[in-house]
């Protein structure tokens, strides 16, 4: 069929936005919502195109109708269904600023304080017996505590302590999902593929991952942090889940957003290159997140920002086997960060008052790789002192992916068309 651009259609809407050419303010909002799917640029740019001005926007509107508090009679909206429909969109604002928030380092707007909505439940979905309806549900609590993660980590830049009380949220979480909607073991062939669960756990590791980064370790030989165990274990995992969507062609079904969860997991897989005896398996599982971000890449335009950042990291973990004599790509020569030798497993080790296994409780030896040798090794605790480290994490993100890192781009140009055609000769 023939027909316009996508970008002909997004402006065309935009400007019945706009000009108040609809009077439905639900019709209006419903469509405006719809925007949050449009990303022509990466966040680092400032416009008006992006999915975290768009809800901004819907938030305002929605607030504007009353949608954050509940209705004195639910006649006065419409009734019963009117109102379902209602919490539904507001929910979903909630959810997806939260999230945007944590991806983009960006303060929130919506004050729980000031709203009397009640949690969304089964009743606002009316008779519909989808399945869809429980994984929308626990996403929205789900993103409620990455907000509160989200807070936490913008607003303790000095003195960040570890966030107990949210980490013991999200195992929380974890253990209270239904049997239905539990990360289901990737190792059996007669499991039922269940695309909307397998993605309601990806933003769940990675703020597992997020918290168990260590930015404070960042040497000017390794531009990026260590990962303790539950960093790189739930990495492993989100690797495990995106193998399985590109198995079956599924990456397609996936937002932006997704380029983020791939980025981060990329960079807690780095530290397994630091450890002999995880550095095949790591090295597997960055293999198939960095197909995942290529096709990723043909999806969405703002994935260009994490595609660049990875070329840049190859490139200086080229630069490392040079000066090492290989070691940062040969997983059989001892690696080094720094001018310290790494020990080994005992090294992803940090004693905060949380058991790192408590986040995975639907995790097994045979889930992925990296599964399989954490889950089955004993762990001898060692003991950390400052943990100050802990603050804007996103904060890092950004200076990690900026273009303008001098530090490498002397190297960038030959090197990343180095990487290129290394790529293309293993494929």
């Amino acid at each position: 069929m023939r027909h316009a651009k996508a970008a002909e259609y997004y402006n065309r809407a935009k400007i019945l936005f706009y000009t108040d050419q609809e009077n439905n303010p639900i019709v209006c909002l419903q469509s405006i919502m719809l925007f949050y799917w449009w990303a022509p640029r990466g966040p680092a740019l400032v416009h008006k195109d992006a999915a975290w001005w768009w809800t901004g926007i819907a938030i305002k509107y929605a607030q504007q109708m009353g949608l954050h508090r509940e209705p004195k009679n639910v006649c006065d909206v419409g009734g019963d269904a009117v109102q379902g429909l209602r919490r539904r969109i507001w929910w979903t604002l909630f959810a997806r600023e939260r999230l945007t928030g944590m991806c983009q380092g960006r303060p929130l707007t919506i004050n729980p304080e000031d709203c009397n909505v009640r949690e969304v439940s089964l009743e606002d979905f009316g008779s519909s017996e989808d399945a869809r309806v429980d994984v929308f549900i626990y996403w929205v609590r789900l993103c409620g505590i990455i907000g509160r993660v989200s807070q936490h980590l913008s607003r303790n830049l000095e003195q960040a302590l570890f966030p107990t009380t949210l980490a013991e949220e999200l195992i929380g979480w974890a253990h209270s999902l239904p049997s239905h909607l539990e990360l289901p073991d990737m190792a059996d062939r007669a499991r039922k593929f269940n695309r909307d669960v397998l993605k309601l756990h990806l933003p769940y590791l990675t703020t597992v991952t997020i918290l168990h980064l260590n930015w404070s370790s960042q040497h000017p030989s390794q531009p990026w942090p260590e990962a303790y165990t539950a960093a790189v274990l739930s990495a492993s995992c989100v690797t495990r889940i995106f193998k399985d969507f590109l198995a079956r062609g599924e990456i397609r079904f996936l937002g932006a957003i997704a380029c983020w969860y791939v980025g981060v997991a990329i960079i807690a897989l780095l530290q397994t290159q630091q450890i002999d005896c995880l550095a095949e398996c790591g090295a597997e599982d960055i293999r198939i997140l960095r197909l995942a971000l290529n096709e990723l890449a043909s999806l969405w335009p703002s994935t260009a920002i994490f595609v660049k950042g990875f070329d840049r990291l190859r490139a200086f973990e080229s630069l490392g086997a040079r000066r090492d004599g290989g070691a940062a790509l040969n997983p059989q020569v001892p690696r080094t960060t720094g001018n310290t030798a790494t020990s080994g497993l005992s090294d992803l080790n940090w004693p905060h008052g949380v058991d790192w296994q408590s986040y995975f409780p639907h995790v097994t030896t045979r889930t992925c790789g990296l599964a399989g040798i954490l889950l089955a090794e004993p762990h001898q605790p060692e003991i950390w002192g400052d943990l100050s480290w802990l603050g804007d994490a996103t904060t890092y993100f950004q200076d990690l992916f900026d273009s303008s890192d001098a530090l490498l781009d002397p190297y960038l140009e030959n090197l990343s068309a180095l990487c290129r055609i290394d790529d293309q000769i293993r494929l």
